[in-house]
């Protein structure tokens, strides 16, 4: 990735208030490294690992992604994929873009940070979850239309 693109999405992180970091960093407790099916799957006393399916599940409240002011006039289709992380109360306390057009991440972060979550119940005691998730997203001109996969 050039620099300068990496500048610019760890200003977009910061812009969002979410908290970083790399995929090699080491502080498992502050990052969310659930890979469904993999051998670096593991969940913590305090969050489980869980998929994509579990993870649209547990949405609770999800606010719809806005177009970017400058996008009149664009017409694009895709998939933001987005890996987070969330607490017993429900509230995101970290998120990082896996993939997604440019013009929709900040729009994606912004949507998820305000995102509530169901909490996950093991014997009885609330916990957070991590994992990912799916936005699809249709921007023509000025309208956003967006839905969770």
């Amino acid at each position: 990735m050039p620099h300068t693109q990496l500048l610019l999405l760890m200003t977009i992180y910061v812009a969002a208030g979410l908290r970083t970091c790399s995929a090699s960093d080491s502080r498992s407790e502050e990052c969310c490294d659930c890979q469904q099916g993999s051998s670096s799957a593991r969940s913590t006393p305090d969050t489980a690992c869980l998929s994509a399916e579990q993870m649209k599940g547990r949405i609770d409240h999800f606010e719809p992604l806005k177009a970017p002011p400058f996008g009149k006039g664009l017409k694009l289709d895709g998939v933001v994929k987005v890996q987070v992380r969330f607490g017993a109360d429900g509230v995101v306390s970290y998120a990082r873009i896996l993939s997604g057009h440019p013009m929709i991440i900040y729009s994606a972060l912004e949507a998820i940070r305000k995102s509530i979550f169901k909490p996950v119940y093991t014997d009885g005691t609330r916990h957070g979850g991590c994992g990912p998730l799916r936005i699809r997203y249709t921007l023509r001109g000025t309208e956003l239309v967006t839905s969770l996969q």
